[in-house]
């Protein structure tokens, strides 16, 4: 004859473990939500879409198991007197702690790795970042002959007001290896001369590219009042700037429609 479990019994010991648990990711919850809010004293810009990765997930499971209101994992339960409703509520609770694992664990659930010594015991946003950036970068980027994205700059791309738009016109692929191209071209104005006759092969030019340059770039007053108006872009157009001939197309086109360094990473 099979002994009757002691389902209260049970349930108070996973409870004890469930509660430091609850308790841990609910403070993890609760600084992901202040890293990506513009508007709190803890705002990080690398941590501005983090909710839309582990966070997301923990909040969708816990709603599910919880309820629609539920945006916090309830770290004290009553135990039953019931063996009956304790046995109930312990196959809840192991649920709930299927899904704090789950969070836990993920390296999104955290901006900086944690480390026990020198070791990494769990990655964290950041290192999300790096591994996504150079994914980017040998994917999209470098093969064009092109300087790639660090994770702090890919974090500012994406919550760029242009990203969107660069999205919808270039393609998920394209829209990269684009930005990467502008964001590395110069702004200030001793330093776009350089690069313009550093990088314009005025023989090479046709009789309507000769037309657009002729007086600014062989005048530099003419050329920094041509910057000074925000027209530099114009000349930019005139250089090859990657490997891909449909790609200096889409680059021009980004141009032309006031894609600058600056607004891709800060607007």
């Amino acid at each position: 004859m099979s002994k009757k479990k002691d389902w209260i019994s049970i349930l108070e010991k996973e409870l004890k473990a469930y509660r430091k648990e609850a308790k841990r990711a609910n403070q993890r919850m609760l600084r992901l939500e202040r890293y990506s809010d513009p508007t709190s004293d803890m705002y990080r810009p690398i941590a501005k879409e983090v909710k839309k990765f582990a966070y997301k997930v923990a909040q969708r499971d816990l709603k599910a198991l919880a309820g629609e209101e539920a945006t916090r994992f309830k770290e004290n339960y009553k135990l039953p007197t019931d063996s009956d409703d304790a046995k109930k509520l312990f196959k809840k609770i192991q649920q709930l702690r299927g899904v704090l694992h789950t969070f836990l664990s993920s390296a999104s659930s955290t901006i900086d790795p944690i480390k026990k010594g020198k070791e990494i015991v769990k990655p964290g946003l950041r290192n999300v970042y790096d591994k996504r950036t150079d994914t980017i970068n040998s994917k999209f980027i470098t093969k064009y002959g092109v300087e790639g994205f660090t994770p702090l700059e890919l974090a500012k791309f994406f919550n760029s007001a242009k990203y969107e738009d660069m999205h919808d016109d270039y393609g998920s692929d394209r829209m990269f290896v684009v930005a990467a191209t502008i964001a590395r071209l110069p702004t200030d104005p001793d330093d776009i001369r350089d690069f313009l006759k550093k990088h314009i092969d005025i023989d090479n030019l046709s009789a309507k590219d000769l037309k657009l340059i002729e007086e600014p770039y062989m005048n530099d007053e003419k050329l920094n009042e041509l910057i000074n108006k925000g027209e530099a872009y114009k000349l930019f157009q005139l250089i090859q700037l990657t490997k891909s001939k449909v790609l200096n197309n889409k680059i021009k086109k980004a141009l032309k429609a006031g894609i600058t360094p600056e607004n891709i990473f800060y607007s």
